[in-house]
């Protein structure tokens, strides 16, 4: 299996290096954005991510829900972490293959969860656009079904 690229979501510039440094330690490799709209960019860029590791709270544009909501819509095949020290999103409002974390989180339990993500992502792609298509089914499906299909339109 190839590395799987994590593009790492942080407007802060110190608690992003250590993310970073995280993901790279793990054996990912790691992209970098300091704001939701450098990640939408990198995103509509880059066909080649995998996982978005990303902070609520920003600033500047939108907020790492927001942004999580948008990957959703638009690239559903990436798997997404959510972390903040502030907000937490409501019970079940996220679907159910993106995770919440609290900071600060324990690295070793986000390390799992993207080589966990990175398993799954890599049988979806030998399964080849069969799989695809149904994983972006149960997409729909899953929001439909637990009334988050509106919370995450962007």
């Amino acid at each position: 299996m190839s590395r799987s690229i994590v593009l790492v979501v942080e407007d802060e510039p110190l608690l992003r290096m250590a993310a970073i440094d995280m993901v790279g330690s793990a054996g990912f490799e790691a992209v970098e954005a300091a704001n939701a709209t450098q990640a939408v960019e990198i995103l509509q860029s880059r066909a080649d991510i995998r996982i978005v590791f990303t902070d609520i709270d920003m600033p500047r544009g939108i907020d790492g829900l927001r942004l999580a909501a948008l990957i959703w819509d638009c690239w559903p095949p990436i798997h997404v972490i959510i972390t903040s020290g502030h907000t937490k999103p409501p019970q079940g409002s996220l679907p159910s293959d993106m995770v919440f974390f609290s900071k600060p989180y324990r690295e070793t339990e986000v390390i799992a969860t993207m080589t966990r993500m990175a398993v799954q992502t890599a049988k979806m792609l030998d399964h080849g656009a069969g799989k695809i298509i149904g994983t972006l089914v149960h997409h729909v499906a899953d929001s439909l079904s637990n009334g988050s299909f509106l919370l995450f339109l962007p």
